[in-house]
């Protein structure tokens, strides 16, 4: 089997090392509209915890909900 070289996928790690940074940053902002963008205009967020989201608008409602709540 042909092995790939390490630095094969360094594009992909940074991409989301950047993505992860970005949500970071945002949720320190409480930037709710920012984080939503980061997923796809029909995106779904799924968790045992709670109801699951569809779509971006939902996305950023429940952050901002959560971010006035705090």
């Amino acid at each position: 089997a042909a092995t790939v070289p390490a630095d094969d996928r360094e594009a992909d790690r940074a991409a989301i090392r950047r993505a992860a940074a970005e949500f970071v940053q945002a949720f320190a902002r409480k930037d709710a509209a920012a984080i939503a963008a980061q997923w796809t205009e029909g995106g779904e967020f799924h968790s045992d915890q709670g109801p699951s989201l569809i779509g971006r608008a939902a996305l950023a409602k429940s952050y901002a909900d959560a971010f006035k709540a705090d």
